[in-house]
C-alpha cells in the first residue's frame, strides 16, 4: 500500500520508462516478459495477459492491477507541455506505420497534421483499418486540445477539441518528464530536431559523456532525462551545467551558427576545413571529417585507415562520419562561391567535363598551388545538388540533355562506322553538325569530353573504338600498332575478306612489325586455335565473318554423315562427304574438304563433334580422337576373330572414308595385331599365345642374328615347325608378326621376311624414346591421351608409334588410366605398399566369392562394391576400371583371364586355373558334363565377364578344349 501511495506523489508522463514505478522484483520481471517498457503501455495493458505469465501468481497479479489503477489516476491529472504550429511531427512518439503514412500524405508539422483529412486519406490506403484511423484522429484531438493560444499568432489559433483520457495515455508527446527538461517555450522557431549535437561548443568531457550515453542529436539533448544521465559514472554536475548553458546560448542566438561565416578559398584543404569547422566546431571529430573529405592521394580513405590515423575503431569512425556527411550536405549554401565556380567551368566546357580537368580548372581559377585530388573533388561534388557524376570520372548538370540522347549516339556511330583513326576534335565537328540540324539545344556544339565518355560507356561503341589521347582509334587499329602477333594476324585475315595462306599473313605481319623477329609458327598456331580463323584449305584460312555457306546444303551433308556414323565406326573423314556432294559444294563456293569441314563445325550440330580436321564423330562418343591405327586395332579386337584384309580395308576406305595412303600407313603401323596365314588380322587378346614356345622361337632368332647376321622368317618356321604347330602359328608371316609384337625386343623387323639384331645405337635410341615419353607423362601430372602423345611425339618428332602409344609395355612406371589415356605411377603416388594392399583386397574378395561356390572374381565388382577399401590415390585422382585392371595385371598373386579383362583368379588356387583353357575345362566338367552348345556356352561366358562377344578357336590353345560344329567340348571326349 505504501508503494501505491508513492505513485500519487510522482510526476508521470506516458513516455516515461516503466522502471520509474515502485514495482517489486517479481512484478517487474512479469511486466518485462510481456514487453511493457513505458508507463503509457503499462496503463493500457490488458490484465488478462497476466494469466499467461509463468511467474505471475495471484498476489503478483493483484499488486500489478492495483498499481495500474494508481498510474491511470496520476496520468489523468498531469499537465502536458505546449505545442507550436511549426513543431516537426517527429516530436511525437508515433509508430513506424503512422510516421510513414503521414510522411506519404505530406504531413510534416503540427500545422499539417491539424489540417489533414485523415479519414479521407486513409480510405484508399492499404493496411489501414478503423483502428489506425481512430488512432490518428485521436492524435489530432489531443494536439488541438493542448495548444497554447497565446504562443501563436492570431492567424494560427484553433478551437480546442475534446479528447479522451485513454488517447492521452496512448499517444505521449515526449519521452521525459516535464520538471527535468527545458520547457517548449524556450525552443526557437529555427530549431532542427535532428541537428547533430556536435554543433554545440561543449567541452571534451561533456562531448565524451554524451557520446557514451548515445546522445547524438539536438532533440535528444533537449528532451533527455538529466536524472538518468547523472547515474553514468563519467557524467557529473559540471557536465550537466555545461550542456544546459551551451544549449541556451544556442537557442538565444536563434540557431544561426553561420551568420559570420566566410569560406576560406586559399586552398582546397582550407576550404574543406572552414566548412567542416563552421558546421561541427573545432575538435578531433571535425579534423577527421576534414581529412576524410580532402585526401591528398588518389585513393579514397577507408574507415579502417581513418581509425588507425585517429586511434578509433572502424565502427566509431562510421558513427562520426555518417551524420556529419548528412549535415554537411544540408548546409550546401556554405559552398556557394565554390559552387558558382564549378557551374561556370561546366558552362565553359559545353556542360560536360572530366573530374581531372575540373580539378585543374578550379586550381587555376583560385590560383591554388596543388589541385585537389580527383577523389576529394568527387566527394564534394557528390554533395552538390543538380550535379551528376558519371562513371566516377565525369561531371555534368542533372538536366544535361545529351547524356542519354539516342540521336547523338546514332550520329556518333555513323561518324565512326568506317574510321580506323580520327581526331577527337574532328569527330566533335561531325557530330555537332548533325545534332545542330535537328536539336536547337546543341547549337553551341558537343564537348569532346562527352564524346570520350559515350565511346567508353556505350556497349556498341566501346566494343569497337577507344579514345587514346586526342584521337579515337578502332580496336583493330590499336591492335595493329600495339597488340600481340596473334591479334595482328587475325586483323590482317579479317580485313582481307578472302582466304589467305599463312605465309602471306606472315609476310604482312613482318611488314607491320619490322623490328620484331616473327616466325611462321607464331602466326599459324594462334590462327589454328582461334574460332574466328576458319581453315579453308591446307595452310589457308579465312575469317568466319566472310563465310556464307548455304544452310540447306549443310543440313543435307549432316544427315548423310549421321547415317554413315550409325554403321558402328569411331569416326569418319569429311572427305567422304565432299566426294558425295562435290558438285553442290563447289557450286556453293566450298572448293575442298577442309572448307566443308569448317562450315559443318561452324553450324554446331549438337549430334556431331569435330575433334580434328577433317574427322567427324558422334557427340555421344565424346570429343576425344584417336589415331587411325588405334581405331583399326580396336575394331579387330571387338571382332574377336580373324578379320580379312578386305574387311579391314573396306572399313578404312568405304566406311571411315580415309584415303589410300592413310590406310596403307595405318596397316603397316598396327601393333598388337597378328597377320594370319590367309593375310587376315587377329588381335593378340583374341589369340591364345603360348608364351613358352614363343620364347623358344625368340631365343632361336637371337641365335641366328648373333654376329650381325640376319634371320629369315620362312627358314625359322621350317626349323621350328613343331614349336610353331604347338603354338598355333600357321605360317611364316604369322611367326614374323608374333615376334614383332614382343616388348623389350633386341630384334628389329625392317620388312618381311628379314629379322635382324638391333644395333646398339638403335637399341639406345629406342630406350631413349621410351624414356622421353615416360618423362613427358610424368611431368604432366595428369592422364595423357593417345591423341596428345601421337601429336607431340609421332607427328612432330617422328617417334615410333608403337613405343609411344604402347609405352606401358616397355616400362613399369606407366599404366593405362582410360582406354586411350596413360598415367604415371608417381602421379597417383603408387608404391609397393599400395600394391600389396590392392593384392590383399583382391584376394579377400576372391576368398568371399569362393565360399559362395564361384570359380572366378570380377574386377568391376571390386570397384563397385569395395571402392572405399581401395588405396587412396594422390592428387584427388579417382579410380577407373582400366587403371584397376592394369595395376592388378602387375600383380604377382592374381592372374587376369579372358579378353574382356574383367575376370581374375589367384595364381595359387584350388582348381589349378591359370589360363582360359583351364577355366573352360572346369566349367565344362562341373556344369555341362564335358560338352555344350557353343551359342549357349558363349552367352554364359559373356555373363561371367570372361569374353566380350564370341568364343573362337583362336582364343584357346586346343590342348584341352575343342570347338567344332557349333559345339565346345573336352578334348578326347
Amino acid at each position: 500500500m505504501q508503494k501505491i501511495t508513492i505513485i500519487e506523489c510522482m510526476t508521470l508522463l506516458p513516455g516515461d520508462p516503466v522502471s520509474r514505478l515502485p514495482l517489486d522484483g517479481r512484478a517487474a520481471n512479469t511486466i518485462a516478459s510481456l514487453g511493457i517498457s513505458t508507463i503509457g503501455q503499462f496503463a493500457l495493458m490488458d490484465l488478462g495477459k497476466l494469466l499467461f505469465a509463468s511467474d505471475a501468481g495471484k498476489s503478483t497479479r493483484l499488486f500489478i492491477a492495483t498499481t495500474q489503477d494508481a498510474v491511470k489516476r496520476r496520468l489523468a491529472s498531469e499537465e502536458l507541455p505546449a505545442v507550436y504550429a511549426e513543431d516537426p511531427i517527429e516530436r511525437f512518439l508515433l509508430t513506424t506505420k503512422q510516421s510513414r503514412f503521414l510522411s506519404r500524405i505530406g504531413v510534416n508539422t503540427v500545422r499539417d497534421l491539424l489540417r489533414a483529412d485523415i479519414e479521407t486519406a486513409t480510405k484508399h490506403a492499404k493496411g489501414f483499418g478503423n483502428i489506425t484511423i481512430n488512432q490518428l484522429c485521436d492524435i489530432q484531438r489531443i494536439i488541438s486540445a493542448i495548444i497554447k493560444k497565446e504562443a501563436m499568432p492570431e492567424a494560427e489559433k484553433w478551437e480546442a477539441a475534446p479528447y479522451s483520457e485513454t488517447a492521452l495515455m496512448r499517444y505521449p508527446l515526449y519521452s521525459g518528464s516535464a520538471d527535468q527538461r527545458l520547457t517548449v517555450s524556450e525552443l526557437h522557431s529555427s530549431y532542427h530536431p535532428e541537428c547533430p549535437v556536435d554543433v554545440l561548443e561543449l567541452n571534451v568531457r561533456s562531448i565524451n559523456a554524451l557520446d557514451e550515453l548515445g546522445v547524438k542529436t539536438m532533440k535528444q539533448a533537449l528532451l533527455g532525462i538529466p536524472s538518468e544521465w547523472m547515474k553514468h559514472k563519467n557524467f557529473g554536475k559540471n557536465s550537466l551545467d555545461n550542456i544546459r548553458t551551451t544549449v541556451r546560448e544556442y537557442l538565444d542566438s536563434g540557431g544561426d551558427i553561420h551568420k559570420d561565416f566566410k569560406l576560406d578559398l586559399s586552398s582546397f584543404e582550407s576550404m574543406t576545413s572552414s566548412v567542416v569547422y563552421a558546421i561541427m566546431g573545432k575538435g578531433r571529430n571535425s579534423q577527421m571529417v576534414a581529412a576524410y573529405l580532402s585526401p591528398a592521394i588518389e585513393v579514397r580513405p577507408t574507415l579502417e585507415s581513418m581509425g588507425q590515423l585517429f586511434g578509433l575503431t572502424r565502427e566509431r569512425v562510421r558513427q562520426i562520419l555518417s551524420p556529419a556527411m548528412e549535415k554537411i550536405s544540408s548546409e550546401i549554401r556554405l559552398y556557394q562561391p565554390f559552387w558558382d565556380s564549378i557551374l561556370e567551368i561546366l558552362d565553359e566546357s559545353e556542360g560536360f567535363v572530366s573530374i581531372s580537368h575540373l580539378s585543374q580548372h578550379v586550381s587555376e581559377h583560385y590560383h591554388w598551388c596543388d589541385p585537389p585530388s580527383n577523389v576529394a573533388l568527387r566527394e564534394f561534388l557528390a554533395l552538390m545538388p543538380g550535379i551528376v557524376i558519371t562513371n566516377a570520372r565525369h561531371v555534368c548538370r542533372s538536366e544535361y540533355p545529351c547524356l542519354n540522347c539516342d540521336v547523338l549516339i546514332s550520329f556518333l556511330k555513323e561518324s565512326l562506322e568506317h574510321a580506323d583513326k580520327i581526331p577527337l576534335s574532328s569527330l566533335c565537328l561531325l557530330v555537332s553538325d548533325g545534332c545542330a540540324r535537328g536539336c536547337p539545344s546543341q547549337a553551341r556544339g558537343i564537348s569532346p569530353n562527352l564524346l570520350a565518355y559515350l565511346i567508353g560507356t556505350n556497349h556498341d561503341l566501346s566494343h569497337s573504338w577507344s579514345v587514346q589521347g586526342e584521337d579515337v582509334f578502332s580496336h583493330d587499329e590499336l591492335r595493329l600498332e600495339n597488340g600481340s602477333i596473334s591479334a595482328v594476324a587475325m586483323i590482317i585475315l579479317k580485313r582481307a575478306a578472302m582466304p589467305m595462306h599463312f605465309s602471306s599473313i606472315h609476310k604482312q605481319v613482318q611488314t607491320l612489325r619490322p623490328n620484331e623477329e616473327v616466325n611462321e609458327h607464331a602466326v599459324t598456331a594462334p590462327l589454328a586455335a582461334s574460332d574466328d580463323a576458319v581453315l579453308w584449305g591446307r595452310g589457308t584460312f579465312i575469317h568466319r565473318t566472310h563465310i556464307h555457306a548455304p544452310a540447306k546444303l549443310i543440313a543435307t551433308v549432316e544427315d548423310w554423315i549421321l547415317h554413315e556414323l550409325a554403321q558402328d565406326v569411331p569416326f569418319i573423314s569429311a572427305e567422304g562427304a565432299f566426294v558425295q556432294f562435290e558438285d553442290e559444294c563447289r557450286e556453293a563456293g566450298l572448293p575442298n574438304v577442309y572448307c566443308l569441314h569448317s562450315c559443318l563445325k561452324m553450324n554446331q550440330n549438337q549430334s556431331l563433334v569435330f575433334p580434328r580436321a577433317p574427322r567427324i564423330s558422334r557427340a555421344e562418343d565424346g570429343p576425344a580422337t584417336i589415331p587411325l591405327t588405334i581405331a583399326l586395332e580396336e575394331w579387330t579386337l571387338a571382332a574377336e576373330r580373324i578379320v580379312s584384309h578386305h574387311e579391314l580395308k573396306e572399313l578404312a576406305l568405304d566406311k571411315m572414308h580415309m584415303k589410300d595412303f592413310q590406310w596403307t600407313q595405318a596397316r603397316a603401323q598396327m601393333s598388337n595385331v597378328i597377320r594370319t596365314k590367309g593375310g587376315g588380322f587377329l588381335h593378340v587378346q583374341n589369340f591364345a599365345l603360348d608364351s613358352e614356345h614363343v620364347r623358344e622361337m625368340f631365343r632361336y632368332a637371337l641365335t641366328l642374328t648373333d654376329g650381325k647376321q640376319q634371320a629369315m622368317a620362312p627358314k625359322m618356321f621350317q626349323d621350328k615347325a613343331i614349336a610353331c604347330r604347338l603354338a598355333k602359328i600357321e605360317s611364316p608371316q604369322m611367326l614374323y608378326s608374333v615376334l614383332s609384337q614382343l616388348p623389350h625386343s633386341h630384334l628389329a623387323f625392317p620388312k618381311y621376311p628379314r629379322i635382324i639384331r638391333q644395333a646398339d645405337e638403335s637399341f639406345l635410341l629406342t630406350e631413349s624414346m621410351v624414356s622421353q615419353v615416360t618423362t613427358y607423362i610424368k611431368e604432366q601430372s595428369r592422364p595423357c591421351s593417345f591423341a596428345e602423345l601421337d601429336d607431340h611425339f609421332v607427328k612432330e618428332r617422328a617417334f615410333d608409334r608403337q613405343r609411344t602409344l604402347y609405352v606401358y609395355y616397355f616400362t613399369e612406371d606407366v599404366v593405362r588410366y582410360l582406354q586411350h589415356a596413360l598415367i604415371h605411377l608417381d602421379t597417383i603416388g603408387w608404391n609397393k605398399e599400395k600394391q600389396r594392399n590392392l593384392d590383399d583386397l583382391a584376394l579377400r574378395v576372391n576368398s568371399s566369392d569362393s565360399k559362395q561356390g564361384a570359380l572366378i572374381s570380377r574386377i568391376s565388382l571390386i570397384l563397385e562394391n569395395h571402392e572405399d577399401d581401395l588405396p587412396i590415390l594422390k592428387g584427388d585422382v579417382t579410380w577407373t576400371k582400366t587403371l584397376l585392371v592394369d595395376l592388378l595385371s602387375k600383380s604377382s598373386v592374381v592372374s587376369i583371364i579372358g579378353n574382356n579383362k574383367d575376370v581374375y583368379v589367384p595364381q595359387e588356387n584350388g582348381n589349378n586355373i591359370k589360363t582360359i583353357d583351364d577355366l573352360l575345362e572346369c566349367i565344362l566338367r562341373s556344369d555341362y558334363g564335358g560338352a555344350a552348345n557353343l551359342g549357349e556356352f558363349t552367352k554364359m561366358l559373356i555373363q561371367l565377364g570372361v569374353i566380350k562377344k564370341n568364343l573362337t578357336p583362336a582364343m584357346i590353345s586346343g590342348e584341352k578344349i575343342e570347338i567344332r560344329n557349333q559345339e565346345v567340348f573336352l578334348k578326347g571326349l
